[in-house]
């Protein structure tokens, strides 16, 4: 894993600072990103202590705001070149043990030209800077990582992706649960739609023998007076359950349609569902 040492003036980029430690630590893990103030021990001598940080460093970020150059101590020199600096002790330790070392230019701040530095500072000038602006923080520090991981000189696989693993599981495990709520109440739908058509004709076949055998009752008085006595008995009733069939025939063509159709519904609807979930 990547070790990343953050180099910061309080005065000039604190805040920045204390943003771009969080960042980093969601994606590379807080084990591996160092800030002064978090990783130092109360009592520990502070020197010795950012010495073997940054031994253990793979990659210094040196923030770079407006009032990095101009920071001045009591007696209004410039920090920078003063030699108790631990800014500038930092920045040189690193650079004489060959680290990679990244100035990072926040707050709208420019690089600082070779001859604005201190001799033991001075290669920093030569090496290439990286912007984070205010309205793309958190993006400009996630493409600084990925740079960082691509860098050589940086071991492999430079971040680990816990937090982003929980996001990612968290918003799959959403999306899933949207996409069968939609299915469950698409299949719903029809299976209530296909339940009511089958239900129809069951129930107009009841209302129809309901109305056969009264018509059947009525037929029989009026049969037994008739004048012509050749006729067999109930043949009006005979010719209503001929003329029933007939119709429960044609309901029986008509249900088995609205089957054909709802089973292709169904069989569309399936389809949409699962290649919706393939993507």
């Amino acid at each position: 894993m990547t070790n990343i040492f953050i180099n910061y003036r309080r005065s000039d980029a604190s805040g920045y600072a204390g943003r771009l430690h969080d960042r980093l630590a969601s994606r590379c893990g807080p084990s591996h990103v160092f800030i002064d103030v978090d990783n130092i021990e109360p009592g520990e001598d502070f020197a010795r202590a950012i010495d073997s940080i940054i031994d253990k460093a793979d990659v210094v970020l040196v923030l770079i705001g407006k009032g990095w150059l101009q920071a001045a101590d009591a007696n209004g020199r410039p920090r920078l070149h003063t030699n108790n600096d631990y800014v500038r002790i930092e920045i040189a330790t690193a650079l004489r043990r060959a680290k990679v070392v990244i100035p990072l230019l926040v707050g709208g701040a420019a690089m600082p030209g070779e001859h604005e530095l201190p001799a033991e500072l001075r290669p920093l000038a030569t090496r290439h800077a990286y912007t984070c602006s205010d309205g793309r923080f958190h993006a400009d520090v996630d493409t600084l990582i990925d740079k960082i991981d691509r860098k050589p000189g940086t071991p492999p696989k430079a971040r680990a992706k816990p937090v982003h693993a929980a996001a990612g599981m968290a918003s799959f495990l959403r999306r899933w649960l949207r996409r069968g709520m939609v299915a469950m109440a698409v299949l719903g739908g029809i299976v209530y739609s296909g339940a009511m058509m089958l239900d129809l004709p069951d129930q107009r076949a009841a209302r129809s023998f309901v109305t056969l055998k009264q018509s059947a009752a009525t037929a029989s008085p009026r049969l037994a007076t008739t004048r012509d006595s050749r006729l067999p008995p109930y043949s009006d009733e005979a010719a209503l359950l001929r003329s029933e069939q007939i119709d429960l025939a044609r309901r029986r063509v008509l249900m088995q349609q609205q089957l054909d159709e709802i089973q292709r519904r169904y069989n569309t609807t399936a389809r949409s569902i699962i290649d919706s979930m393939g993507r």
